[in-house]
């Protein structure tokens, strides 16, 4: 499996603010410097083109809806593998708050200016929370508490409801989570 990373300089708003990000934005993701990262088997010219045209075109498409949502994809990852037959498919998850980031494009502006942070679907606040209290690479996690999972579903809800238009409708109580995926997943196949 192959993750491009994709980012574009935000057109309708000032940049990102940080020197980081700002070099990050700037970066091509190009078949010459980026070929390394980029798995064997996908890695022949055809395969690398075909990736360099469609991930820029899978983000053109989630920075239209999100404007649609008075947002700002700032940036995203895409992940590809291929099928028995060679075809490379698109895996994964695609322009959620876990594999991109959000600006609220109402006070993006106003923000950069002040040179503070943008207003986003921040979920940094729990790997925050732990890293104040272990180190999660080496030690066991601490029980998280009940308000800190209150934040993050919060977190989520708004994330879904202001990325798709609708209304978060919870799932039945006691449905498994394995079978409430199947559900939700069976009008696509």
């Amino acid at each position: 499996m192959t993750t491009a990373s994709t980012t574009t300089a935000v057109t309708a708003v000032p940049a990102a603010p940080s020197d980081l990000a700002r070099a990050h934005f700037a970066a091509e993701f190009t078949f010459e410097t980026d070929c390394w990262d980029v798995h064997d088997a996908l890695s022949k010219q055809p395969d690398f083109v075909l990736l360099d045209v469609r991930s820029p075109a899978l983000f053109a498409r989630g920075q239209a809806l999100a404007a649609e949502r008075g947002l700002i994809l700032a940036d995203t990852k895409y992940e590809f593998g291929t099928d028995a037959d060679g075809t490379i498919l698109l895996a994964d998850e695609i322009h959620t708050p876990d594999s991109s980031r959000y600006w609220m494009a109402d006070s993006y502006a106003a923000r950069f200016a002040a040179g503070e942070k943008p207003e986003s679907f921040d979920k940094d606040f729990v790997r925050n929370w732990v890293v104040a209290r272990c180190d999660p690479y080496k030690e066991d996690l601490p029980p998280i508490p009940a308000e800190l999972i209150a934040q993050t579903t919060a977190v989520y809800v708004r994330a879904y409801e202001t990325i798709t238009g609708q209304t978060f409708d919870p799932p039945p109580a006691g449905e498994p989570p394995l079978e409430r995926i199947r559900r939700n997943l069976a009008r696509f196949f």
